[in-house]
């Protein structure tokens, strides 16, 4: 457990994932539904809805930035 200011306590991991979690972002004006983001993701972080690529599971991402690197569009930013 960390303690932090104020006496709140939380768990570390969770601390972690607030202040560091990388955070996949979708350009939807270039994404053509490719898809391939969702078959190069480990985590299984991308959805199709709607007609739109999505990111529902965004907290489980690790920032291996493969559907960065993978996308035929370039439509996939990783920010840290």
């Amino acid at each position: 457990m960390l303690r932090i200011k104020g006496g709140i306590r939380k768990n570390h991991d969770d601390w972690k994932r607030v202040m560091m979690m990388p955070k996949p972002v979708i350009d939807q004006k270039k994404c053509a539904l490719s898809k391939t983001c969702m078959d190069v993701c480990p985590m299984e972080v991308f959805a199709e809805q709607d007609g739109k690529m999505t990111t529902p599971n965004a907290d489980k991402c690790i920032g291996c930035k493969a559907c960065e690197v993978q996308c035929p569009e370039g439509a996939i930013k990783v920010e840290d």
